[in-house]
């Protein structure tokens, strides 16, 4: 509600809620716009379960900060992530909302000619990311994607409330996973480390009006980086 997002608002001095919309309801999250009196409109994310093995807000935060410092990408100028559990149940993170239209969106609705520009668009997104560098501590988790087949099954079908919430879903989801990851083939081995943003998707990007050049990224909840000590894998999983 408009009252209890002020709250929010004004904990962080970030001024007070005027409308509350929200984005929708996702498997580990939930996701409201904010407009403000007098201001930009942010997006609130929270995580309603947590204890998730790769996929966490801080995640989110970590990589934000290092591809504002690393990449000219388009991410949300404005990444406050609070754990204090006192306003909500869960932890949250703020952002500002990014204006735009969908990528996925333009996608669906474009021509061949306009599916391939944008096809290649995220390609130059993701070529952005796998080249940004890291520093040597980030707040990443570690992935050895020479074993990203079982990495993706421990992540989706660990027996936990996202298997389940998954099944619920979609009840043929893990049959067909499973069955892909049976005859996928392995990605090419790079020897640097590099982060991953494994949901890559046009549906995390944003075309500003009158443009059809991604001009935003965001949800990098599961963001990752490769290990620094041995040659490992690409993993890009887009959910």
């Amino acid at each position: 509600c408009v009252a209890q997002a002020t709250r929010v608002l004004q904990k962080h001095g970030l001024g007070r809620a005027l409308a509350v919309e929200p984005l929708g309801s996702y498997v580990i999250n939930t996701i409201h716009r904010i407009d403000r009196v007098d201001d930009t409109p942010l997006v609130l994310k929270g995580q309603f379960i947590g204890g998730i093995t790769g996929w966490d807000l801080s995640q989110e935060l970590a990589a934000i900060q290092v591809l504002r410092g690393g990449t000219s990408l388009a991410v949300p100028a404005l990444a406050l992530l609070d754990t204090d559990l006192d306003l909500f149940a869960a932890p949250y993170l703020i952002e500002n909302y990014m204006p735009g239209r969908s990528g996925l969106s333009l996608y669906q609705l474009g021509d061949g000619p306009t599916r391939c520009h944008l096809a290649a668009e995220l390609g130059r997104v993701l070529r952005s990311i796998h080249d940004c560098p890291l520093p040597e501590d980030p707040v990443l988790p570690l992935l050895d994607a020479r074993h990203w087949r079982r990495t993706v099954v421990e992540t989706l079908f660990a027996g936990d409330d996202l298997h389940e919430a998954l099944l619920n879903l979609c009840p043929q989801l893990e049959e067909a996973v499973r069955t892909c990851l049976s005859v996928a083939q392995d990605i090419p081995i790079k020897d640097q480390p590099g982060l991953v943003w494994r949901d890559a998707s046009l549906h995390n990007t944003v075309v500003a009006e009158g443009s059809y050049d991604l001009q935003g990224v965001f949800d990098f909840q599961s963001a990752l980086r490769q290990r620094d000590d041995d040659p490992t894998l690409y993993l890009v999983a887009a959910m």
